[in-house]
């Protein structure tokens, strides 16, 4: 996930990391997305659809399955 306006770190970055995962098998478990006008941290980061793919993530891949959120 990464901002198109981001001046800190350029969004081609997470471009070239996604890549890399995908081409290392992990594909299945790997997704990318642009957030449109978003900065480094900017408040588009932090858009209600936003934090909703962050906490599926999460629910998906790094907490046990029987933890509510």
């Amino acid at each position: 996930m990464h901002g198109d306006a981001d001046w800190i770190v350029p969004a081609e970055i997470s471009d070239e990391y996604y890549d890399a995962l995908v081409d290392a098998g992990y594909g299945e478990q790997t997704d990318m997305y642009l957030i449109h006008g978003a900065g480094h941290g900017t408040p588009e980061c932090f858009q209600l659809q936003v934090r909703e793919i962050v906490k599926n993530f999460f629910q998906e891949y790094l907490w046990e399955k029987n933890i509510e959120l």
